[in-house]
């Protein structure tokens, strides 16, 4: 998640530094001019592709909030342009608080209509010059100064500030780049929204924006290829890129969780789900490794660097953790009438709601001397030293070779 804040950061910062420091630039006006539309077509063409619905709605957000701004006549700038400053943040913000959909389906489709339709009419109420309206909208419209606009009024603040406030409450939940790519959007349309008509300051924000999105998109089909969904660990494809870069000296271990099985017979395949989160997340900590997900409940572990004693204490470091920390069922399903009495004893003999169940981590550890120097051969040295421990009454770690491991 800080790769993906800090690179759209980045760019955003670049952006403000090339309207500080060469504003005049004639590369700067010309990518501010063109570039945006090319680059807000290109995000909605990946997203379309990607099926990252949100993404392409918020480009064509930018976009249309752009053209509203470079066409709309200088009349009617003090009634329209601090409403859009209020609407179009709250609309993202609404927009990320559901999940990404294919473009053309019934919900996607769903998405813009509420993203353009609620924002356009909403904006028309506050510029039309209706009288029972005046006074309610009143806060929401800037008065001419100096020949300038203030765009960012009190009210277009807090509704930033708001949106700002769910996306990141979201992103934290959800650990994803779509919502990290909305969260720093809002920057880049509060600048695109508030700049002055004149000079490259709008476009380029746009393009600021754009660009953002366009990490977006590229991050999720990332994700998409190299991440597994549930866990939020790298999946097979991500250990594959790694195992053709690993270089010796090395160790890998290959965990499993016992009695898996029985978890979802007995609680079903959601109380599962959580199981496999919970170990996921005690093994994306594994001090001085790097964990995948590469089967149902298997997880496999690299240790660049490492040989088998050293990898062996860092596995021990974890199975404890996942053994000291308890599950507590937060679901409501429960065991089908045909369910086993010895599966539920194999789990927990009593499933009521907060009721913890016992969840345990076998692995099997190896080093490049076990496999010759093949990775592949190494997973599969460290494969049968699982399966040792298995035979040998699970949760514990077993080091491939029936090699002596000294205390820690």
């Amino acid at each position: 998640m800080r790769y993906w804040l800090t690179t759209g950061l980045i760019l955003l910062a670049s952006v403000a530094t090339a309207l500080r420091f060469a504003p005049d630039a004639p590369w700067l006006a010309a990518a501010a001019t063109g570039y945006p539309v090319v680059l807000l077509v290109a995000v909605v063409l990946l997203a379309w592709r990607f099926e990252t619905s949100r993404l392409a709605w918020a480009a064509i957000l930018i976009g249309a909030s752009w053209l509203v701004l470079a066409l709309l006549p200088a009349e009617r700038w003090p009634r329209v342009i601090a409403p859009m400053c209020v609407l179009v943040p709250l609309s993202l913000g609404v927009l990320a608080v559901d999940d990404d959909r294919p473009l053309w389906s019934a919900r996607g489709l769903t998405q813009l209509v509420l993203l353009l339709g609620m924002t356009s009419v909403a904006v028309a109420l506050v510029a039309a010059p209706i009288p029972s309206f005046e006074n309610a909208f009143a806060a929401l419209r800037v008065r001419p100064g100096t020949g300038t606009f203030v765009a960012a009024t009190g009210a277009a603040l807090i509704a930033f500030s708001l949106s700002a406030l769910v996306i990141a409450a979201l992103l934290m939940r959800r650990r994803r780049p779509a919502e990290a790519a909305l969260l720093l959007t809002l920057p880049a349309l509060l600048f695109m929204l508030a700049a002055p008509d004149e000079g490259p300051a709008r476009g380029a924000w746009a393009l600021g924006g754009a660009g953002v999105l366009m990490l977006g998109v590229v991050e999720s089909a990332f994700a998409l290829a190299y991440l597994d969904e549930l866990t939020r660990l790298p999946s097979r494809r991500g250990l594959a890129s790694a195992l053709a870069q690993l270089r010796e000296p090395y160790a890998i271990a290959v965990a499993d969780i016992d009695h898996f099985k029985s978890v979802n017979d007995t609680y079903g395949h959601e109380t599962g789900d959580q199981v496999l989160r919970m170990v996921a997340t005690h093994l994306a900590s594994v001090r001085d490794g790097r964990a995948y997900r590469t089967g149902g409940e298997e997880f496999t572990i690299l240790f660049p660097g490492l040989d088998t004693v050293e990898a062996f204490h860092r596995m021990e470091e974890v199975r404890v953790e996942v053994e000291d920390a308890s599950f507590r069922l937060r679901g409501t399903d429960r065991p089908k009438d045909g369910a086993s009495a010895t599966r539920r004893r194999a789990v927990q003999p009593t499933p009521a709601d907060g009721a913890t169940i016992a969840v345990t981590l076998s692995a099997g550890v190896a080093d490049a001397r076990d496999g010759k120097g093949d990775p592949e051969a190494t997973i599969a040295a460290a494969d049968r030293a699982l399966y040792a421990a298995k035979r040998n009454g699970r949760n514990r770690t077993v080091a491939a070779g029936k090699r002596r491991i000294p205390a820690a």
